[in-house]
């Protein structure tokens, strides 16, 4: 039983040590994402020094928009992930916890009732046997 829960709790370690991996492996792309578009920036600038057209330096200005607004989707996109698989397995492993604390809970029950009988049991043999047997042998012993 103890060995469900903590297989049950590892698995769900792990299921967010996962999660915690991908979060990492989105933040390490993003930021590579993000040298790439510095290093595109400072080649655009030394093009800058000899010559650019306006035209061209407004696309290039809306592409780098652009980038950084989809990085932002991704990321915001990532976060709404995670955080729903978060909630779900949270949800998962709290459902689990107490349905196994419920049959817990009976098993017990189930335990308390069989130590109730042989407790009046133990009672009947201790006790009561010797009364009644001590009557008849009394009872025996003193008729005519």
């Amino acid at each position: 039983m103890i060995q469900t829960i903590e297989t049950l709790k590892e698995l769900h370690e792990q299921r967010f040590a996962a999660i915690d991996k991908a979060i990492e492996l989105a933040a390490e792309e993003m930021a590579r994402r993000l040298d790439i578009l510095n290093h595109f920036h400072e080649l655009s600038r030394e093009k800058e020094r000899d010559f650019i057209r306006r035209e061209t330096f407004d696309t290039f200005v809306l592409r780098v928009a652009d980038d950084i607004a989809m990085l932002r989707r991704e990321s915001q996109n990532a976060i709404i992930t995670t955080t729903g698989v978060r909630e779900t397995a949270l949800k998962s492993f709290s459902e689990s916890v107490a349905a196994q604390n419920t049959e817990n809970e009976t098993r017990f029950g189930r335990l308390e009732a069989t130590y109730a009988k042989f407790v009046g049991g133990i009672a009947l043999a201790t006790f009561i046997f010797p009364l009644i047997t001590g009557m008849l042998i009394y009872l025996l012993t003193k008729s005519p």
